[in-house]
């Protein structure tokens, strides 16, 4: 199999995402003491199940600057949302905004990925398998 220029944000997306959204993980809820228990195994086991769909689906996302410009916005957000933590000011308005643009965006994105998958990953392939049973119609009559 060649790689294309295109499989290398998949690529980093196999071997960065795992190791860093797992850390993330276990850092935000405070697992690292957790050595031992099956949690961390799980953990990890799930994350990279996550991240190896994505990095896979990747091929077919043309429009990478709708996806980074969101991701952008979103660590924008939970960067907020920290400072507002740290600074004490995290019960307002302004602070629940912001957790709320934050899981829009993490939606935006998942969308954005999901229509590029179907519509240059899937729809191709259904369109190829309707023109080879319309051929195969017409050589058999």
């Amino acid at each position: 199999m060649r790689f294309k220029r295109s499989d290398v944000p998949g690529i980093l997306i196999a071997t960065v995402a795992p190791a860093a959204l797992f850390s993330l993980l276990v850092l935000s809820f405070g697992l690292e003491h957790h050595h031992g228990t099956p949690l961390l195994g799980a953990l990890a086991g799930n994350v990279a199940g996550g991240a190896a769909t994505l990095a896979v689906l990747s091929r077919f996302v043309r429009r990478w600057d709708r996806v980074v410009i969101t991701l952008a916005l979103l660590i924008a957000a939970v960067l907020g949302v920290i400072l507002l933590q740290r600074t004490g000011n995290d019960g307002g308005a302004f602070a629940t905004s912001l957790k709320l643009a934050g899981v829009l965006l993490f939606g935006v994105i998942n969308l954005f990925v999901i229509l590029d998958v179907l519509v240059h990953g899937l729809n191709p392939s259904l369109q190829r398998r309707d023109a080879r049973l319309a051929r195969e119609r017409a050589e058999a009559q």
